[in-house]
């Protein structure tokens, strides 16, 4: 029986190389190769288990689905692709297959940051609908005061709309730590800084219940089969069978 076709740059998507629509851009821009030969029609019919598929030069097609937990350290930026040289998040962990971090934290933010090839949970993941939980730990220049720690308890409105987390606590020594849903670029140092807040340490400590366990700074580990059906459970949405390539638990 032969194999069926699907469109190229949805499998480009299905692979985690980007979203379909950026996948289409690069298909355009001449990156994509199907054995061998440059393509330029994104809603080219391919047959996935049979074609190579390249980009920029990098074979994707079919690839086993790899999940890692990584503890992003400060200086690195989150991103597969800079033309600045900076160093990036995907020079910390194995360069086959390659991955890309599911959401960003920002160069001075450390802590918990998955990286994966699976298209399916990192749109999951990042999508606001799907409202996956993140846990911050926040350092700030000055203590807050109870009145500031009520505003940003109760929530508020940004540039690009209102923002409330989920909960809020003070430590003893001073630390705030925050779990919020939504996934708006630097939203926690937008959060504390409306309340006149100057943030001086973001550390994200967990995504829904992943956690850096003990990992230490720029260490990466395989997640576990249980924890990434975990994440799906907590995103809400179905994984594809066959694509595992977890480590085992």
């Amino acid at each position: 029986m032969d194999a069926p076709s699907e469109r190229l740059h949805k499998v480009m998507a299905r692979a985690g190389v980007a979203s379909r629509r950026v996948s289409e851009k690069m298909i355009l821009a001449g990156r994509v190769s199907v054995n061998g030969q440059v393509v330029d029609t994104p809603g080219l019919l391919v047959h996935p288990q049979e074609d190579r598929i390249s980009v920029d030069g990098v074979e994707i097609s079919s690839p086993v689905h790899v999940y890692y937990a990584l503890h992003k350290p400060v200086g690195y930026i989150s991103t597969a692709r800079d033309d600045r040289q900076r160093p990036k998040v995907t020079d910390l962990v194995p360069r086959h297959p390659r991955v890309f971090p599911v959401g960003r934290l920002d160069r001075d933010t450390s802590g918990l940051l998955l990286l994966t090839n699976d298209g399916r949970l990192t749109h999951a993941l990042t999508h606001p609908r799907y409202e996956v939980p993140k846990v911050y730990l926040v350092g700030t220049r000055t203590p807050l005061t109870a009145r500031m720690l009520k505003t940003l308890s109760g929530g508020v409105m940004l540039t690009d709309g209102y923002a409330k987390p989920d909960w809020v606590e003070l430590l003893h020594n001073g630390e705030v730590r925050i779990c919020i849903h939504l996934g708006k670029k630097r939203i926690v140092r937008r959060m504390f800084a409306q309340i006149g807040a100057s943030v001086m340490r973001l550390h994200r400590e967990s995504i829904a219940q992943l956690s850096l366990d003990g990992l230490g700074t720029s260490a990466w580990r395989h997640l576990r089969e249980s924890e990434v059906e975990a994440l799906y459970r907590c995103s809400g949405v179905s994984r594809e069978p066959g694509h595992s390539g977890c480590g085992q638990d």
